[in-house]
């Protein structure tokens, strides 16, 4: 059963070492050298945006696009600009050194003292650099802190394995799916927020 939601506001490709080394091989140095460039950068910022700015609305029709090649139905890539801006949420981009949008993450007042994560996403050339982790630790910052949260949740899909590390090796804990109509396809995480510890 879906909760309640409680109104929040008034209105450098590498190249093989030699020729002749294997297609597994290469692959492997590929995919290697591809992790050392992509973690020699860091991401400069992360800050607050309009989730119906042009930005955000590139990376989030990317998400859904991608949501798509793997389940029979996908949530509205746009989203209530209200709901997930302050005071009652929060939309955060994640920019790259050179001022590109690599990542998104928004949270939300769900129900009381129950905040909700949502729209998690990384492009393809940042996951696995430890950015997914730090847009979700400064989204639960915000639920703790600014929305009072004891709890917070989510929902992703099942095939979402990374995803779901992620969300597991954060804390978070199975719970039924609280999404009408998902339940075959996504999966629900919960946390319990200590509204006493100090901000990440």
């Amino acid at each position: 059963m879906a909760l309640s939601q409680v109104p929040c506001c008034a209105s450098a490709r590498a190249s093989p070492a030699t020729r002749s080394r294997t297609g597994v091989e290469y692959n492997h140095l590929l995919l290697r050298r591809q992790r050392e460039i992509r973690h020699a950068h860091t991401v400069t910022t992360t800050t607050p945006s309009p989730p119906d700015g042009p930005h955000a609305r590139a990376l989030l029709h990317a998400l859904h696009g991608e949501q798509l090649t793997l389940y029979p139905t996908a949530d509205d890539p746009t989203i209530d600009v209200d709901q997930h801006t302050p005071p009652c949420g929060l939309f955060l981009i994640a920019w790259d050194q050179h001022g590109n949008p690599v990542g998104c993450g928004a949270v939300r007042r769900l129900a009381h003292s129950i905040a909700e994560i949502r729209k998690m996403y990384v492009i393809p050339a940042w996951r696995g650099s430890g950015l997914g982790r730090r847009l979700l630790d400064e989204l639960e910052s915000f639920a703790r802190d600014e929305l009072s949260a004891t709890t917070i949740r989510l929902e992703t899909g099942i095939h979402n394995n990374s995803a779901l590390r992620l969300y597991d090796a954060a804390g978070y804990h199975p719970i039924d799916s609280y999404v009408d109509g998902r339940a075959s396809f996504n999966a629900a995480r919960e946390k319990p927020l200590d509204v006493s510890e100090d901000q990440h």
